[in-house]
C-alpha cells in the first residue's frame, strides 16, 4: 500500500515535469516563432529605367546608368505659360467650363485698365495776383497730383503770366519722381506779370503729337485773360482736332466767365469757381473723374 502511494506520487511528479517541459517548449517555440516573424526580410524591386533588380530604388537611382527625367521635370517641361494660350481655348479639364466668361471681365479687363496711361498738363497761373498763399497752394497741388498719378502717366507743367512757358515737358511720372525733378522746378517758380491763359492752352495742345492719347488739361487761374496772343476762338478751333482731350479750368475766387465755361463744356471738362483752400482737393477730384 505504501509502495502504491509512492508510485502515484512519482507518476504525478513525472506528469508535472512533462507539463513544465511542454510549457517551456511552447515558450521557446513561441519565442522562436516571434524571432522568425520579426526578422527583416530583404526584398528586391525592379528599376524600370535599367530593368535591374535592386534593394533600395532611391539609392540606385542616384547611380542608375539609364536614369530618365523625373516626373517633376517632365511635368515642368510640359507646362505652357498662360500668356501663350489663347483665352478662348482655356477650359477647366474636369467640367469643360469656359473660363473666359469668368475671368475676361474681372481679370483681363482689369489688367488693361491698370496699364492704361494718360498725359496730364497742369497749367499754373503765376501772375502777380497769385502771390504768396495762392502760389503756395498751386505748388502743393502739383506735388499732390504727381503723387496720385499712375507711374506710367506723363506729367507736364506750364506756367503763364504775361507769356506761357513749359517748366516740365511731358515726362513719365516714375522718371520725374525717381530723378527728384519736381521740387527744384517748383522752387524756381515766382509770381509776376499778367495773365495769358489762352496762350498756355494753345502751347499745351499744339505740341501734342498723337491726337488719340488720353490727355487731361487742368488750368488753375485767379483772373481773366489780358495778355494772350491767341484768342478764345483760336483755342476752340485747335481743340476740335483733338478728340481725346479733357479741358478743365479752376477759377479762384472769380466771377463766372462765359468763355471759360464754354470751352470746358465743349471739350469734356469742368469749369468751377473755387477758393484757394480748395485748390488741392479740386485738382484731385478732376484727375480721378477722368480716370473712370
Amino acid at each position: 500500500m505504501f509502495s502504491s502511494k509512492l508510485n502515484n506520487n512519482n507518476n504525478n511528479n513525472n506528469n508535472n515535469n512533462n507539463n513544465n517541459n511542454n510549457n517551456n517548449n511552447k515558450k521557446m517555440y513561441n519565442g522562436f516563432k516571434k524571432s522568425v516573424v520579426l526578422t527583416p526580410h530583404k526584398s528586391t524591386i525592379k528599376c524600370f529605367d535599367c530593368n535591374e533588380m535592386v534593394f533600395e530604388l532611391k539609392e540606385h537611382r542616384l547611380v542608375c546608368s539609364n536614369k530618365k527625367s523625373s516626373r517633376k521635370e517632365k511635368y515642368e517641361n510640359s507646362l505652357v505659360p498662360v500668356s501663350d494660350i489663347p483665352i478662348d481655348k482655356i477650359r477647366f479639364p474636369s467640367t469643360g467650363i469656359d473660363v473666359t466668361k469668368i475671368i475676361k471681365k474681372s481679370v483681363v479687363t482689369k489688367v488693361t485698365q491698370n496699364v492704361e496711361s494718360q498725359d496730364v498738363y497742369y497749367l499754373m497761373d503765376v501772375s502777380s495776383s497769385m502771390w504768396l498763399r495762392r502760389l503756395e497752394q498751386a505748388k502743393l497741388a502739383a506735388k499732390d497730383l504727381v503723387s496720385q498719378m499712375n507711374p506710367k502717366d506723363r506729367i507736364a507743367i506750364i506756367t503763364f503770366d504775361t507769356e506761357a512757358y513749359f517748366k516740365l515737358k511731358p515726362r513719365p511720372v516714375e522718371e520725374v519722381q525717381r530723378k527728384g525733378e519736381l521740387n527744384p522746378i517748383l522752387d524756381r517758380i515766382f509770381a509776376k506779370g499778367e495773365t495769358a491763359i489762352w496762350d498756355s492752352i494753345w502751347l499745351s495742345v499744339s505740341q501734342i503729337r498723337d491726337k488719340n492719347i488720353k490727355t487731361q488739361i487742368i488750368v488753375l487761374t485767379d483772373g481773366e485773360d489780358n495778355s494772350s496772343k491767341h484768342t478764345h476762338q483760336q483755342c476752340l478751333d485747335l481743340l476740335e482736332n483733338y478728340p481725346s482731350i479733357s479741358l478743365n479750368i479752376l477759377h479762384i475766387n472769380g466771377k463766372s466767365n462765359p468763355q471759360y465755361q464754354n470751352i470746358c463744356n465743349k471739350f469734356r471738362g469742368v469749369y468751377k469757381i473755387i477758393t484757394e483752400l480748395e485748390i488741392v482737393t479740386e485738382i484731385q477730384i478732376i484727375y480721378k473723374q477722368y480716370q473712370r
